[in-house]
């Protein structure tokens, strides 16, 4: 349990790099991730050369420390494979969020930090992301999990809070 309550977004990281091992945990646990009627509409592009990872660090402007992590795993989501019914868009970032989710948790299992780092609907982010990653139109760039080795481990902080519980009703 405290993989989940006691994880923190981490953006320092000692310089190392992920196994292919290690990458393939990490998207083996994304692609395990539920589905609306399982239609997986996810796709993930793996980054880990050091020039690619300090290119990344370039276009989003809130992630300079993607420099020094080990991985960045971009999540993607396709609409048009998403289930179909009353708003795929909806039902392919809801995918999209739990395979985040899913890598986020196994990162921590495995001994890593990460941090979700939000690319839509940031439009001029998600331009940048689909011109220099070579993402299809029909594509969208969703997150960027920035993964390494902590550098430093967070204090931890409560986050269960009663009053946002409520049970059979408002």
């Amino acid at each position: 349990m405290e993989h989940l309550t006691d994880r923190r977004s981490i953006r320092q990281f000692t310089v190392h790099t992920a196994t292919d091992d290690e990458i393939h945990q990490l998207l083996l646990a994304g692609m395990s991730a539920p589905s609306a009627v399982n239609k997986y509409p996810v796709s993930f592009i793996v980054v880990k050369e050091r020039e690619q990872l300090q290119m990344l660090a370039k276009l989003h402007p809130y992630a300079a420390f993607t420099t020094n992590a080990a991985v960045a795993i971009i999540v993607c989501y396709e609409p048009a494979k998403a289930y179909p019914e009353h708003d795929p868009v909806a039902y392919a970032m809801q995918d999209a969020s739990a395979a985040t989710m899913n890598i986020i948790t196994a990162a921590e299992i495995i001994g890593y930090g990460s941090t979700w780092t939000g690319l839509a609907p940031n439009a001029p982010v998600v331009a940048a992301f689909r011109k220099e990653l070579q993402i299809p139109e029909a594509v969208i760039p969703m997150a960027m999990i920035v993964i390494g080795k902590k550098a430093q481990e967070p204090k931890k902080v409560e986050k269960f809070h009663q009053e946002r519980v409520h049970f059979d009703k408002w």
